[in-house]
């Protein structure tokens, strides 16, 4: 198991330099020490007092700093930066996140700063470039720009103009923060109205266990993977998809369930709750995640575009097969079914042209006649095909700076069953010239998916189930041309 939170992590870098990184159970600190930095041998040490007190929140403009955080203690000064970075749950879309630096002078401790960065999603990075203790102070109630703005329509005479600390501008500023919040959700929400314009920040994959019966809500879990470092947990299932390369896990305490961010081996649990009896106490288990398709807003689009979402697809390829599905249209022609085979299995594929000016290589087999510049088919003399290789040269004015690329991969190959074609004909036909295993496999499968011959036909159906039981397809049959059945069945057969 780690090491406790209050358990002080020494390393000790010599001059050829070190990647450092400590973990915690609410967050990872990560030092990069590069070449060179120190001559000699350094002791670089990570405290946390407690758990409490690994990060101090500081409303806005609070004049006092309270307790110890998180801190770095370097006992010599390098001559090249150090790169720091922190990553936690915590900091979360966090602003004004300072680094401050300690003063000791006898048990006394002075803080200033040393750096004012924002975190990004979870992670606040920074330098250091001399010897000292370095600790971590977030502030989750920053002063918004609509506060500003807001502070200009007042006279220019009054303080709540010249200063940002005063007291009105302090109190319109907790107004405005859930202002913009809001004013945050409802741009996000209008953003998934479109296919171009929907995020794909969402929530696809994650990997889930069932947990222990016994655990219940007010139990303090702690979850280690396989490399024997924290995984972090968090309040809402959603940050699970900003985790960037963050370990995080959710606890959904009603279903007994936790959802990870990364996918491991096995992961160990264990915790413990103050009951009214007493301490309980859950014994280290070890768990084995799945894989986990959570449902979102691209899915209902490729719904609607009868597209669904591939194994261990994301949403950033996902949305790009889902718009580029609409430059090849699929029908009954022999160009329209690999068109639609295509859509269904990701052979289409997207590249962003950011040098239009210069001839853009792909190095890949190539459909001919499937390329699509920002979806138009370009004239035959800008491309050329050959094995595996595909030159498009330099296009002209009418097309975006940047132009989205797209083609089919040549891996389809279509067969008439009825031709003469010989590799199909030893495909249906045994030696002895019967129908092949493959053959009557086939015909099974044409048979179920549209039942219309003696022994498959279907009666009294509004629909069959050729892409779901949802009947949510274009194969629906209107209900209005299919016979009903209740007059026959009212008739009584007589002796």
């Amino acid at each position: 198991m780690p090491m406790p939170d209050t358990t002080p992590r020494v390393f000790q870098v010599t001059s050829d330099g070190a990647y450092l990184k400590a973990s915690f159970s609410f967050g990872t600190v990560i030092i990069e020490v590069p070449c060179g930095a120190f001559d000699d041998q350094v002791d670089i040490a990570i405290k946390a007092t407690s758990v409490q007190d690994y990060l101090v929140r500081e409303l806005y403009y609070h004049p006092y700093i309270v307790g110890m955080p998180l801190s770095i203690d370097i006992n010599s000064s390098p001559s090249q930066p150090i790169h720091v970075s922190f990553s936690a749950p915590a900091l979360f879309d966090c602003k004004a996140v300072h680094i401050m630096q300690a003063h000791i002078d006898g048990s006394d401790v002075a803080w200033t700063q040393h750096a004012n960065v924002d975190s990004l999603f979870y992670t606040v990075s920074f330098q250091i470039d001399d010897s000292g203790i370095y600790g971590f102070f977030y502030n989750d109630f920053p002063l918004t720009s609509s506060a500003e703005i807001a502070s200009l329509r007042w006279p220019q005479w009054s303080r709540v103009r010249q200063q940002p600390g005063s007291v009105v501008q302090r109190l319109e500023n907790a107004v405005m923060l859930e202002t913009d919040q809001l004013n945050k959700q409802s741009d996000r929400a209008a953003s998934k109205l479109f296919l171009s314009t929907c995020p794909t920040d969402m929530l696809d994959i994650v990997y889930r266990v069932d947990l222990p019966l016994s655990i219940k809500s007010g139990f303090m879990l702690t979850f280690v993977n396989p490399a024997d470092e924290y995984m972090l947990e968090v309040t809402d299932p959603d940050m699970l998809a900003q985790s960037l390369d963050m370990d995080l896990v959710y606890v959904n305490y009603e279903t007994k369930v936790a959802y990870f961010s990364i996918m491991h081996e096995h992961v160990i649990v264990s915790g413990k709750m103050e009951g009214p009896e007493g301490l309980e106490i859950l014994l280290p288990a070890k768990l084995y995640p799945e894989v986990h398709y959570v449902w979102n807003k691209l899915d209902e689009y490729g719904l609607l575009l009868g597209l669904p979402r591939l194994p261990d697809e994301r949403n950033q390829e996902y949305k790009e097969r889902l718009l580029s599905s609409v430059d090849y249209p699929a029908d009954a022609t022999m160009l329209g079914l690999v068109h639609g085979i295509a859509k269904q299995l990701g052979f289409i594929k997207m590249i962003r042209w950011t040098e239009s000016t210069q001839p853009l290589i792909i190095y890949d087999n190539v459909m001919e006649g499937s390329i699509r510049i920002d979806g138009r088919q370009p004239t035959d003399d800008l491309v050329s095909i050959t094995d595996g290789k595909c030159i498009i040269q330099p296009i002209a004015s009418g097309y975006s700076d940047m132009p989205v690329v797209t083609y089919i991969q040549d891996v389809i190959h279509l067969y008439n069953l009825a031709g003469p074609d010989a590799e199909m004909f030893r495909l249906k036909w045994d030696s002895a010239g019967g129908p092949t295993a493959e053959h009557k496999k086939l015909a099974e499968h044409i048979n179920r998916k549209a039942p219309i011959m003696w022994g498959y036909l279907r009666c009294d159906h509004a629909w069959w189930d050729p892409v779901d039981l949802q009947a949510s397809g274009l194969a629906c049959v209107p209900p209005i041309s299919d016979a009903s059945i209740m007059d026959y069945a009212r008739l009584q057969v007589e002796h």
